[in-house]
Protein backbone atom coordinates (compact mmCIF):
# COMPACT_ATOMS: atom_id res chain seq x y z
CA UNK A 1 0.00 0.00 0.00
CA UNK A 2 1.41 3.36 -0.99
CA UNK A 3 0.26 6.64 0.50
CA UNK A 4 1.10 9.79 -1.40
CA UNK A 5 1.53 12.86 0.77
CA UNK A 6 0.65 16.04 -1.12
CA UNK A 7 2.70 18.63 0.72
CA UNK A 8 4.20 22.00 -0.06
CA UNK A 9 7.99 22.26 -0.11
CA UNK A 10 7.95 24.56 2.94
CA UNK A 11 6.02 22.06 5.07
CA UNK A 12 7.86 20.02 7.67
CA UNK A 13 6.48 16.45 7.75
CA UNK A 14 7.48 14.09 10.57
CA UNK A 15 7.20 10.37 9.87
CA UNK A 16 6.94 7.99 12.81
CA UNK A 17 7.84 4.39 12.05
CA UNK A 18 9.07 4.78 8.48
CA UNK A 19 12.05 2.49 9.04
CA UNK A 20 14.23 1.94 5.98
CA UNK A 21 11.33 2.80 3.64
CA UNK A 22 10.12 6.28 4.61
CA UNK A 23 7.45 8.08 2.65
CA UNK A 24 9.03 10.38 0.03
CA UNK A 25 6.90 13.26 1.32
CA UNK A 26 8.34 13.16 4.83
CA UNK A 27 11.04 15.55 6.02
CA UNK A 28 12.22 13.57 9.06
CA UNK A 29 11.90 9.82 9.70
CA UNK A 30 11.90 8.59 13.30
CA UNK A 31 11.82 4.87 14.09
CA UNK A 32 12.39 2.54 17.02
CA UNK A 33 15.39 0.98 15.26
CA UNK A 34 18.31 2.75 13.62
CA UNK A 35 18.80 2.43 9.89
CA UNK A 36 20.36 4.17 6.93
CA UNK A 37 17.20 6.20 6.22
CA UNK A 38 16.24 6.84 9.88
CA UNK A 39 17.05 10.34 11.15
CA UNK A 40 16.89 9.33 14.82
CA UNK A 41 15.36 6.70 17.07
CA UNK A 42 12.74 6.99 19.80
CA UNK A 43 10.71 4.71 22.03
CA UNK A 44 7.14 5.20 20.79
CA UNK A 45 5.75 4.06 24.15
CA UNK A 46 7.38 7.05 25.86
CA UNK A 47 7.10 10.83 25.28
CA UNK A 48 8.71 11.76 21.99
CA UNK A 49 12.02 13.66 22.23
CA UNK A 50 10.58 16.38 19.99
CA UNK A 51 9.47 19.90 20.83
CA UNK A 52 5.82 20.92 20.81
CA UNK A 53 4.17 22.66 17.85
CA UNK A 54 7.10 21.96 15.48
CA UNK A 55 5.60 19.99 12.57
CA UNK A 56 3.12 20.89 9.84
CA UNK A 57 2.20 17.23 9.49
CA UNK A 58 2.80 13.84 11.06
CA UNK A 59 2.55 10.59 9.10
CA UNK A 60 2.61 7.14 10.70
CA UNK A 61 1.93 3.97 8.72
CA UNK A 62 1.72 0.46 10.18
CA UNK A 63 3.23 1.59 13.48
CA UNK A 64 0.31 2.02 15.89
CA UNK A 65 -0.49 -1.71 15.95
CA UNK A 66 3.00 -2.41 17.35
CA UNK A 67 2.42 -0.21 20.39
CA UNK A 68 0.83 -1.58 23.56
CA UNK A 69 -2.89 -0.77 23.59
CA UNK A 70 -2.27 0.81 26.99
CA UNK A 71 0.20 3.28 25.42
CA UNK A 72 -1.59 3.93 22.12
CA UNK A 73 -3.57 6.93 23.46
CA UNK A 74 -0.30 8.48 24.70
CA UNK A 75 1.27 7.95 21.26
CA UNK A 76 -1.64 9.74 19.57
CA UNK A 77 -1.47 12.54 22.18
CA UNK A 78 2.25 12.95 21.40
CA UNK A 79 1.44 13.28 17.70
CA UNK A 80 -1.04 16.05 18.51
CA UNK A 81 1.49 17.74 20.82
CA UNK A 82 4.24 17.99 18.19
CA UNK A 83 1.88 19.31 15.49
CA UNK A 84 1.70 23.03 14.82
CA UNK A 85 -1.75 24.56 15.32
CA UNK A 86 -3.77 23.58 12.25
CA UNK A 87 -1.33 20.77 11.41
CA UNK A 88 -2.53 17.46 9.97
CA UNK A 89 -1.91 13.91 11.12
CA UNK A 90 -2.34 10.74 9.05
CA UNK A 91 -2.25 7.41 10.89
CA UNK A 92 -2.57 4.22 8.85
CA UNK A 93 -2.93 0.92 10.68
CA UNK A 94 -3.32 -2.68 9.57
CA UNK A 95 -6.70 -4.26 8.91
CA UNK A 96 -6.08 -7.42 10.93
CA UNK A 97 -9.36 -9.06 9.92
CA UNK A 98 -8.50 -8.69 6.22
CA UNK A 99 -4.99 -10.01 6.85
CA UNK A 100 -6.29 -13.16 8.57
CA UNK A 101 -8.87 -13.69 5.83
CA UNK A 102 -6.10 -13.48 3.22
CA UNK A 103 -3.95 -15.95 5.18
CA UNK A 104 -6.89 -18.36 5.52
CA UNK A 105 -7.65 -18.17 1.79
CA UNK A 106 -3.99 -18.40 0.67
CA UNK A 107 -2.34 -21.28 2.58
CA UNK A 108 0.64 -21.02 0.19
CA UNK A 109 1.46 -17.66 1.80
CA UNK A 110 1.96 -14.27 0.24
CA UNK A 111 5.38 -15.20 -1.14
CA UNK A 112 4.61 -18.78 -2.18
CA UNK A 113 6.15 -20.30 0.96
Amino acid sequence: MAVQLNVRPEHKILELGGGDNPNPGSTCNVDVRPGPRVNFTANFEEPLPIGSNEWDGVFSQFCLEHISWRRAPQFVAEILRVLKPGGKAVIVTANTEAQFTYIKNHPEGWDGK
